[in-house]
């Protein structure tokens, strides 16, 4: 009986020790996670950037980036329904957003004008889309992207990939 004792109180004392927590055993630096398209830097949020938008604000926000008004509450519905109808999400933006642009009422600038104006398209386009200016890393890669695939990329294919972005879907 003396022996069990013992023997119960060495393991109940080296759980004790083991429970020990030390957090900078391992030294880990803590880490806060943010949604892709927002940017980190000592610590603040740059641009205000944190907030996933709901699809109402996605769908209205879009609507009047690519027709230049507001969406009525009938169009918002149905686009809503359409989204919340397919369960991949993903996809139902990515038909909406080109249901959207094939249409012959948007307000889009020309193939024309994005193939000699790139720099004032693309400006045009970070302000109205991201509402930020357009860096200079972003605006080169962009620019030559433009230039060298002059018959596939317009309008139409920028405005989506950029409605398409992460950094969209956040404000």
């Amino acid at each position: 009986m003396r022996n069990a004792v013992l023997i119960s109180f060495f393991v109940a004392s080296l759980i004790a020790i083991s429970c020990n927590k030390d957090r900078d055993l391992y030294e880990i630096n803590p880490v806060t996670a943010l949604p892709s398209g927002v940017y980190e830097e000592d610590g603040s949020i740059f641009g205000g950037k944190k907030k996933l938008k709901t699809s109402d604000q996605y769908i209205g926000v879009l609507y009047s980036n690519v027709f230049k008004r507001g969406i009525t509450v009938p169009e918002l519905i149905e686009a809503r329904d359409a989204i919340y109808s397919v369960g991949d999400q993903q996809l139902a933006y990515e038909i909406l957003v080109a249901n959207y642009l094939q249409r012959p009422d948007t307000e889009l600038p020309t193939d024309e004008f994005v193939q000699n104006y790139p720099d004032s398209f693309l400006t045009e386009v970070y302000n109205t889309y991201f509402v930020r200016e357009i860096s200079e890393v972003e605006r080169t890669f962009l620019v030559n992207y433009i230039k060298q695939n002059k018959p596939e990329v317009g309008a139409k294919e920028v405005i989506a990939a950029v409605a398409l972005s992460n950094e969209f879907k956040i404000y």
